[in-house]
């Protein structure tokens, strides 16, 4: 139950991801150019990140239900908002500043709440499997796009966007409450049926202690998990940012069609809207393609590093990064080398989001993972600000595509080699009491 509650909370958080969405009907009424029409998700992205540490810290006192239900009471008011925006071309700036305090800041605010909680519940439940129940959790927040994206491309066709903003809003409160009523936070000492926390001395009663905040702060490794963070983000999400404009530079539509890719239009969500049975142009199937394994490498990342270790697990990403970042640009020929590395990029930056928050649990402990992970949390924000930023410029200020992948693969290598040198950080034991 606490992991059907936290997929239920983030398939609904994850919605901020289907801006994408909202967009065209919203620039094409109100004028925006592409940099101010996504105004919006930036500040949400923001709030989101700076919104985890309090959060985290409720989450850690109150326990996830409270906080939850918080969260979800808040998205469903955000979105009712949004569905009042003054309309008409004529309210274009306050039309814009109602978006950005609504959905950005609001929006905002309510998934720093929701976010905090499954994240920081899960790994408590499960500390033989903290890898794989992050990204089972987190897996909810990547596919939220594919599911709720086709949904309200709809809504909007069939209703308009404002109507689809209210009804969507009580959707969303009643997912996010439901999903926050299912989690609860296991007993003191809880431990799974017949497993041992790993690597346990002789002589010692405890070897993982639970730093605090403050303490964390005060150690080396949360810069470099911050660090890598925001970098391996941050070139996933700028390719993923300007995804669609970069296919449609290829003529990516007739090259899959010629080269026998119209097999994707089968893929249920992907290929086709399966809410009106409209089959989506190729360049379309891709970025759903990318989006499907942006939610299943959390899942896929989080399982592998439970096997291989964490640190393992993260050079394998951001090294994974590097090379296709490097080399995508030199593969614009082949539509079925395109649809391999979207699927890898997918997948390295889905990674990111279950890797971390599994590290900072095995790293600095449960007792303050919800607030502990807000604090590493701000690389991803710093990433989301910068990201789609720079991915949503004109090609010509980027200097080209190409410049865009070069830089990307820059940040992935120096993310790589941060996760090559970092070491977790060495924890005091209790010795066992005299006899």
């Amino acid at each position: 139950m606490v992991v059907v509650g936290s997929i239920l909370i983030n398939m609904a958080l994850g919605v901020i991801y289907a801006w994408s969405v909202f967009r065209p009907p919203l620039a094409a009424e109100f004028k925006w150019a592409p940099l101010m029409a996504t105004g919006p998700f930036t500040v949400a992205v923001l709030v989101f990140a700076l919104l985890m540490i309090p959060a985290g810290r409720l989450n850690d006192r109150l326990g996830p239900t409270p906080v939850g239900i918080a969260g979800g009471v808040l998205m469903g008011i955000s979105f009712i908002l949004c569905s009042l925006t003054p309309q008409g071309a004529a309210n274009s700036v306050a039309a814009w500043w109602w978006l950005v305090v609504c959905y950005g800041v609001l929006g905002g605010a309510a998934i720093g709440l929701g976010y905090a909680v499954p994240i920081a519940t899960g790994v408590k439940w499960f500390p033989d499997k903290r890898g794989l129940i992050t990204g089972l959790s987190v897996m909810g927040f990547g596919g939220s796009t594919l599911v709720f994206g086709p949904l309200a491309n709809t809504m909007i066709a069939n209703q308009g966007v404002w109507n689809t903003f209210s009804q969507l809003g009580i959707v969303f409160f009643v997912m996010v409450t439901l999903g926050s009523l299912l989690l609860t936070t296991p007993p003191a000492g809880w431990r799974p049926a017949g497993w041992t926390p790993p690597g346990a001395k002789a002589g010692s009663t405890q070897v993982k202690r639970d730093f605090s905040p403050g303490e964390l702060l005060r150690t080396s490794q949360t810069y470099m998990l911050i660090g890598a963070y925001a970098l391996a983000a941050m070139s996933g999400l700028m390719v993923i940012s300007f995804a669609k404009p970069y296919l449609d530079s290829l003529k990516f539509n007739p090259l899959a069609a010629t080269q026998g890719l119209g097999w994707i239009n089968a893929i249920p969500v992907v290929g086709y809207n399966i809410f009106n049975g409209k089959s989506a142009e190729l360049s379309a199937a891709l970025v759903g393609w990318l989006s499907l394994w942006n939610a299943l490498g959390r899942m896929l990342l989080g399982w592998v590093s439970d096997r291989i270790g964490r640190r393992n697990a993260m050079l394998l990403d951001h090294a994974t990064i590097f090379v296709v970042m490097l080399i995508t640009p030199w593969l614009i020929g082949s539509a079925w080398a395109i649809l391999l590395m979207f699927m890898l990029i997918g997948m390295t930056f889905g990674g990111n989001l279950a890797l971390f928050p599994a590290t900072n649990a095995d790293w600095f402990g449960t007792k303050h993972a919800g607030v502990n992970y807000g604090i590493i949390f701000l690389g991803y924000g710093l990433a989301g600000v910068v990201g789609s930023i720079v991915g949503n410029l004109n090609p010509a200020v980027l200097g080209g595509y190409e410049t865009a992948f070069r830089v990307a693969a820059v940040a992935g290598l120096i993310a790589g080699i941060m996760s090559y040198l970092i070491k977790p950080p060495a924890r005091l034991e209790q010795p066992a009491p005299a006899k």
